[in-house]
C-alpha cells in the first residue's frame, strides 16, 4: 500500500523524464534513417551548419549548400523506403550502410524548403552531428548523433516546462508523450526547437497568470528572450503571446506596465520576424523560379507560388475563408490521426480504437486534474480564440506555400503542426476540482504507456516486418465488349468502362485498342472497390502517341489523385507507362478508378494491353 501511495505522489516531470527517455530512445533507434517528414532535408541543413555554415547559399537558381557526396550515397539505400509500406529494412542492412566508406568530395545539395528556417531551429542537431564525427565518419552515425541531441534538448526543455507550470502538469505530460510527439522529437526535425520553445513559453505564461507573485523585471526579460527565440524558430506560433493578456493586472505595478510589456513583446516578435529573412539573405523560391535542371529533384510544389497565391487571395476576398473552412473539414482525417500518431511519411497510423482512446483521455484530463485556481470566462475565451487563431494561421501558411494557386483545400495539413496548439485549447475545458485527482498520476502514466507501447509495435512492424498481400491482377486487351458497351477483362466480375473508345485503327496485341481524341478524352477505366489505406495499386499500359496519361483517383479526388505520362520502356511505336501508388492514410473502403486521359491536342493516341495490379494488405 505504501508503494501505491508513493507512486501516486510521483511528480509529473519525473514521470515525463522517465517515459520520454525510454520510449524516445526506443523510437530513435527503431526509426530507420530519413523516415520522418523531410528528415533528409533537415539533416542536410543541420550538417551544413555543423560545418560552420549557418545560412544556406543561393547559386545559379538553386538553394542549398556544399556537403560531402557520402551523405546522399548513404541515404540512397533508405530513399525508396520512404512512404512505401511494402518495403522493409533490417538492422543488418543498417549496419552494412554504416560500415561503408563514403566519398568526402563536396557537392552542392539542394534544400530550398528548409533554407528559410533560421539557425536556431538546427542548433541542437548541428551540435550532435559535430560531436559524433570524432567517433565515426559514417553519415548514419552522424544522423543518430543529431537525433540524440534533438531528443535530449526536447526532454530537458519539457522537463522544466512541466516543473514550472503551476497548473495542468499532467495534461502537459499526456500531450508531450503522445506517440506523434515522441516520434517527431526523436528525429532530426526543425519542429523540435519550435515545440520545445512553445511549451516552455506556455508554462511561463501560465506561471505568471496563476500565481500570486508580481511579475519581476527578470521574469519579463525571460519572456522577451523566449518570444524572440520562438519568432526566429517559427513565427507562426507567436500568437501564443496573446495569453499574456490572461495575466491579471494585479501581477503588475499598474495597468500601464502590463500594456507596455505586452507592447514590448509584440515589438520584439515583429523585429525578429522582419530581420531574420534580411540577415539570412535566402528567402522563399517558388518552383517556377528554381533552376529548371533541378526543379523535379527538390521538395517544391509545381503549381504553388506564394506571390501568385497572395495576389489571388487579395483579389478574391472570400477565398481565404472558404479555403480555411474547407481545410478544417476536408483534411480532418489527416490532422486528427496525425496529431495522435502517423508514422513514416504518414503512411501508417494508430488504429481507430487507439485514436478514440487517446482523444477521450485527453479531453478527460482537464476535468480530472485538480487545479487550485479559478479560470475566468475571459481566460477561457482567450485560450479558445488563441488556439483557433494559431490553427488558422498554420492553415494559411500551408495555403500560401504548399497549395496550388486557387485551390480551396489544403491537403498537406499534418497533425504535427497542431502539437503546440492543442494544449491551449484544452485549457479551456477545465471545470472543477475532482476528488479523482489522486488517481490522475497513475491514470496518465498508464494512458501514456499503453499508447507508446502500441505505437512502438506499429513502428517496428512498419519498417521491419514484411506485409502479406492478397494480389489481384486485372488485364484488358480491348478485344471484347459487353452488351453494356464495357470492355471485358481477365476477371469475370470486373469490366472496364468506356468501351465506346474501342478502335481497330491501331493495336499492340490483337486487333483492337482504346482510342483517345478531342471528342473522346477518356479511355479504358477499371474501377477497384473497397480499397483501404496501405493497399498498393500498380497500373501498366502501352501507349501509341504522346498525348495520353494514366490517372489513379479516388471517388473524392481530393483524397487521392495521381497522374503520370512518364515512359518506362519503348517498343517500336508503342511506349510503356507504369505507375504505382499506395492508398494514402485516411482512405477506408474507398472506390478507386484507374483510367486514361487525353491531353489537349489535335492528334489521337491509343492505349492497349492494360494491366492493373491490386495488392490488398492483409
Amino acid at each position: 500500500m505504501n508503494r501505491v501511495v508513493q507512486f501516486l505522489s510521483l511528480k509529473p516531470e519525473i514521470v515525463f523524464l522517465f517515459l520520454a527517455s525510454i520510449f524516445g530512445l526506443s523510437y530513435l533507434f527503431i526509426i530507420p534513417p530519413i523516415q520522418s517528414p523531410d528528415e533528409n532535408r533537415h539533416f542536410y541543413r543541420a550538417y551544413h551548419m555543423s560545418q560552420g555554415s549557418f545560412f544556406a547559399v543561393k547559386k545559379d537558381g538553386r538553394v542549398g549548400g556544399y556537403l560531402p557526396k557520402k551523405i546522399k550515397q548513404s541515404f540512397s539505400h533508405f530513399t525508396e523506403l520512404r512512404g512505401r509500406t511494402d518495403l522493409k529494412t533490417s538492422r543488418k542492412e543498417l549496419e552494412e550502410v554504416i560500415s561503408r566508406k563514403g566519398d568526402d568530395t563536396m557537392e552542392f545539395v539542394d534544400f530550398p524548403s528548409v533554407a528559410v528556417y533560421t539557425p536556431i531551429s538546427y542548433l541542437p542537431q548541428a551540435v550532435g552531428i559535430r560531436i559524433s564525427r570524432p567517433f565515426s565518419d559514417s553519415v548514419i552515425v552522424a544522423l543518430y548523433g543529431g537525433r540524440l541531441a534533438s531528443l535530449f534538448v526536447w526532454i530537458l526543455t519539457l522537463f522544466f516546462a512541466i516543473r514550472i507550470t503551476p497548473v495542468f502538469k499532467w495534461l502537459f505530460v499526456a500531450l508531450a508523450l503522445l506517440p506523434m510527439s515522441v516520434y517527431i522529437h526523436a528525429t532530426v526535425s526543425a519542429d523540435v526547437v519550435t515545440n520545445a520553445l512553445v511549451f516552455l513559453l506556455l508554462s511561463s505564461l501560465l506561471k505568471h497568470a496563476f500565481t500570486t507573485n508580481k511579475q519581476t523585471q527578470k521574469q519579463f526579460v525571460g519572456l522577451l528572450i523566449l518570444s524572440a527565440l520562438l519568432a526566429s524558430a517559427k513565427f507562426l506560433y507567436t500568437p501564443i503571446l496573446l495569453l499574456f493578456l490572461i495575466i491579471p493586472v494585479e501581477r503588475f505595478k499598474s495597468r500601464n506596465q502590463k500594456i507596455f510589456r505586452f507592447g514590448m513583446l509584440a515589438v520584439i516578435v515583429g523585429l525578429v520576424t522582419v530581420c531574420w529573412p534580411i540577415i539570412q539573405g535566402v528567402g522563399y523560391v517558388p518552383y517556377a523560379d528554381y533552376s529548371p535542371e533541378f526543379q523535379e529533384k527538390v521538395n517544391l510544389l509545381k503549381c504553388s507560388n506564394i506571390h501568385e497565391q497572395l495576389a489571388y487571395i487579395l483579389a478574391n476576398g472570400s477565398y481565404v475563408f472558404v479555403a480555411i473552412g474547407n481545410s478544417i473539414v476536408g483534411s480532418f482525417d489527416v490532422y486528427a490521426k496525425g496529431f495522435i500518431g502517423s508514422f513514416g511519411l504518414g503512411e501508417v497510423s494508430m488504429p481507430s480504437f487507439w485514436l478514440c482512446f487517446a482523444y477521450i483521455g485527453l479531453f478527460t484530463i482537464p476535468f480530472l486534474e485538480g487545479v487550485p485556481v479559478s479560470i475566468t470566462k475571459w481566460q477561457r475565451f482567450t485560450f479558445v480564440s488563441t488556439s483557433i487563431m494559431m490553427f488558422c494561421i498554420v492553415i494559411l501558411s500551408q495555403l500560401l506555400i504548399w497549395t496550388c494557386v486557387g485551390d480551396e483545400l489544403v491537403t498537406n495539413l499534418q497533425g504535427r503542426y497542431i502539437i503546440p496548439i492543442v494544449p491551449i485549447l484544452l485549457f479551456a475545458f477545465y471545470r472543477f476540482r475532482s476528488k479523482s485527482q489522486k488517481w490522475l498520476p497513475i491514470g496518465v502514466t498508464l494512458f501514456s504507456i499503453m499508447l507508446l507501447i502500441t505505437s512502438t509495435s506499429i513502428i517496428y512492424d512498419r519498417f521491419y516486418v514484411p506485409i502479406e498481400y492478397k494480389t489481384e491482377i486485372i488485364y484488358c486487351d480491348h478485344e471484347t465488349v459487353t452488351e453494356q458497351n464495357d470492355f471485358e477483362t481477365s476477371v469475370p466480375n470486373i469490366n472496364a468502362q468506356n468501351g465506346f473508345s474501342r478502335s481497330q485503327e491501331k493495336a499492340r496485341s490483337g486487333i483492337y485498342s482504346s482510342k483517345l481524341s478531342p471528342s473522346v478524352p477518356y479511355g479504358t477505366l477499371i474501377r477497384l472497390e473497397h480499397c483501404n489505406e496501405g493497399d498498393i495499386i500498380e497500373v501498366r499500359a502501352w501507349r501509341n502517341g504522346p498525348n495520353g496519361m494514366l490517372v489513379i483517383s479516388s471517388d473524392q479526388g481530393s483524397k487521392l489523385y495521381q497522374a503520370s505520362a512518364k515512359v518506362k520502356n519503348s517498343d517500336s511505336e508503342w511506349q510503356e507507362l507504369n505507375y504505382s501508388v499506395i492508398v494514402p492514410l485516411g482512405l477506408e473502403d474507398e472506390n478507386i478508378s484507374c483510367y486514361f486521359s487525353y491531353f489537349e491536342s489535335v492528334d489521337s493516341c491509343y492505349f492497349d494491353d492494360v494491366q492493373v495490379t491490386l495488392k490488398r494488405a492483409q
